[in-house]
Formats: structure tokens, C-alpha cells, sequence
């Protein structure tokens, strides 16, 4: 069994841990052994209740300490939990902020896209109008070409009809020069309209040309550099804007 300085030394150290986990500062009482003569007085004269006591307040002491350990154990583990949360609310507000400024980003970002919207919206009203005025302009210049090319027709017409009585005078009344020189001038009139109008006449010699020229008849001849090109030109052609409204009808050379 222990003495009593064994169990008072026990005692001192569990109240002094018991203490500490207090927070209470302590200053440790040294315990040395009574001298052998009053370690043989004791044995002869022990009290056991004082033991008894000694050993009741060793065990309340220890039962103490280990009671305050899970105190303090739990006031750690409550202390880091607080932690996390406190962590946890920060990386949410964190979040939050995110979010919100994302938020203002993707607001900012409808914005605009409907501001492109309603830009697009008028561009492609402005689109459309303009659209309509070309094909009301393509409407009118068609249909002004139309008219052109009619009133072109119309004065081909004319100049054919003036070369066929310019032929005829030569043929049938050589004497009236008046009349031929009448006929020359509105000849070279309506050329010069023709002219003016954007018409090429066709009237070229030298070289055969399939592409604007058309044989209606052949000359015989003997030379061999003749041979192929034009001879005459029955009748002039006319050119409009790139398109042949008549090709020229010439007479061209053959070898005999």
C-alpha cells in the first residue's frame, strides 16, 4: 500500500495538471519523504483515515483533470468548427461577390446584345429600304432600257429606211443631187444620235469578223490576199452596251 508522501505527491501532481488545464498558474510544493524515524513513528501510529482521505481527494483530482481535458477537448474542437465556419462564410461571400459580379458582367453583356440587336434591327430595316429602292431603281432602269432600246429600234429603222432611199435616188434619179445630199444629211443626223445614245454602228472592213458580221453574199476574185475579207457592206450593223442588236451584213471576196 502507499505512504503518505506517495499519495500526497500524487495528489500535487494531479492538482497542478488540474490546475493548469485551468489556466491558472501554480507554483509546485516539493514533497521530500519525513525522515525514518518519523516514517517508523507512522507505521507504528497510522491513521487510515487520513490515507483514506488522501486517496478520496487523489481520485476526485484525477477525475477532475480528465473531466477538464474533454472540456477543453471540446472547447478546441467547438474553437476549430468555429474556424471552419468562419471559413466557410468567407469562401461564400467570396462566392457571393462572384457571383454578383459576374452577374453585373452578364447584365452588362444583355445589354449590349440587345443594343446589337436593335443596331441590327434598324440596319437591316435600312436594308430593306434600300433593297426596295434598287429594285425599284433595277424596275425603272429596265424599264427605261426597254424604252431606249425601242427608241434605238426605232431610229435603225429610220436610217435603214434613209439608205434605202439614198439607193434608190442613185439608181433611179442620179441628176437630183439635192434630194441625195438631204438624205446624206439626216443619214449623219441619225448617226450622231445614234452615237449619242451609246449605239455603235458596224460598219467595218478588212478581216471577216463572225462575231459581229454576217455573209448574206460572195465576190469572186483572183487574189489570193482578197480572199476572206469584205468585199461590202450590204447593210450596217449596231452594237448596245456590248450586246449585237444587228450584226453587219457584208459581202466578202472568194478565191476563185
Amino acid at each position: 500500500m502507499s505512504d503518505r508522501y506517495e499519495i500526497m505527491k500524487r495528489v500535487r501532481d494531479h492538482l497542478e495538471e488540474l490546475f493548469k488545464l485551468c489556466g491558472i498558474k501554480t507554483s509546485s510544493v516539493k514533497i521530500a519523504p519525513a525522515p525514518a524515524l518519523v516514517q517508523f513513528a507512522e507505521k507504528l501510529a497510522k491513521d487510515n483515515a487520513l490515507y483514506a482521505y488522501l486517496e478520496s481527494l487523489d481520485a476526485q483530482a484525477q477525475r477532475a483533470a480528465a473531466k477538464m481535458k474533454e472540456r477543453n477537448l471540446e472547447a478546441w474542437n467547438s474553437k476549430e468548427n468555429e474556424k471552419y465556419i468562419a471559413e466557410l462564410e468567407k469562401q461564400l461571400e467570396q462566392e457571393k461577390a462572384q457571383q454578383e459580379a459576374m452577374q453585373e458582367r452578364l447584365a452588362q453583356g444583355e445589354a449590349q446584345l440587345q443594343e446589337m440587336r436593335d443596331r441590327l434591327e434598324q440596319e437591316s430595316g435600312r436594308i430593306q429600304e434600300l433593297e426596295q429602292s434598287l429594285s425599284q431603281e433595277k424596275e425603272q432602269g429596265e424599264q427605261y432600257k426597254k424604252e431606249r432600246l425601242a427608241y434605238i429600234k426605232s431610229l435603225i429603222e429610220l436610217r435603214d429606211k434613209l439608205m434605202l432611199r439614198k439607193s434608190w435616188l442613185e439608181d433611179q434619179v442620179p441628176e437630183e443631187v439635192n434630194a441625195k445630199k438631204v438624205v446624206d444629211s439626216q443619214l449623219r443626223e441619225l448617226a450622231r444620235c445614234l452615237n449619242h445614245l451609246g449605239v455603235e454602228i458596224l460598219e467595218a472592213d478588212g478581216e471577216f469578223d463572225s462575231r459581229i458580221q454576217t455573209v448574206v453574199e460572195t465576190s469572186v476574185t483572183e487574189s489570193e490576199e482578197l480572199s476572206g475579207k469584205i468585199a461590202e457592206t450590204f447593210r450596217p450593223g449596231y452594237r448596245f452596251q456590248d450586246e449585237v442588236l444587228r450584226s453587219q451584213e457584208v459581202v466578202i471576196y472568194t478565191k476563185a
